[in-house]
């Protein structure tokens, strides 16, 4: 099962306090086979350790992603909880913040992302779920006030696609395949209509 933000919030506030975490585990010495749950949960500990270096965190998080025994966890499932853990870790409700956070982390990103149309669309899916913006039927914008959310996802997206991350043909082309697939009326205010659309300005 694919992680999601609020889980990994959960795992985060769980993973602050390592020290209730380690006087609860069982004290008789057996080594008990971990479960994936609780393997992604070391994982984004050891990731979270990684961020919080001040400073330079590119050389702590290369050689953290090259270390077998502290990240088990391999291709989209391992770049899927990285990008998530930045939200977590720098917040969802401060674009410029989640920027700033995206600027440090540029490099892991590029390494994650650029070249491979597959995983930018997986990345993209990721992006638009974190703010519950991936359901066209849901973005009704005359009910409920939806802009900021939108605000935010383009500017993620943006962002990444600025740096060199994500490929401004991919982009487009997730945003036109998910459109298609939607079955009622397409509005421009919707998320990848205004994503489009931001894309054509700025080429």
């Amino acid at each position: 099962m694919m992680p999601n933000l609020d889980n990994l919030r959960a795992c985060f506030e769980y993973c602050k306090n390592k020290k209730d975490r380690d006087a609860s585990m069982s004290s008789d010495g057996d080594a008990k086979e971990k479960s994936p749950a609780e393997i992604i949960t070391d994982e984004i500990e050891h990731i979270m350790e990684a961020l919080s270096v001040k400073g330079d965190v590119v050389e702590g998080l290369t050689k953290l992603f090259e270390d077998k025994e502290k990240i088990k966890t391999e291709g989209q499932l391992l770049k899927q909880v990285f990008l998530e853990v930045i939200f977590v870790k720098y917040g969802t409700n401060s674009l410029e913040k989640i920027e700033k956070g995206v600027e440090k982390v540029k490099p892991i990103l590029q390494s994650h992302y650029l070249g491979q149309p597959e995983s930018q669309r997986h990345a993209l899916d990721t992006i638009f779920k974190a703010f519950n913006m991936d359901q066209l039927g849901a973005q009704d914008f005359s009910k409920e006030n939806l802009f900021m959310h939108r605000h935010r996802v383009v500017g993620i997206v943006l962002k990444l696609q600025q740096l060199g991350v994500f490929d401004t043909q991919t982009i487009i082309t997730w945003c036109l395949d998910t459109l298609d697939k939607h079955d009622g009326d397409i509005s421009l205010n919707f998320t990848h209509c205004n994503l489009i659309l931001q894309l054509l300005t700025n080429v």
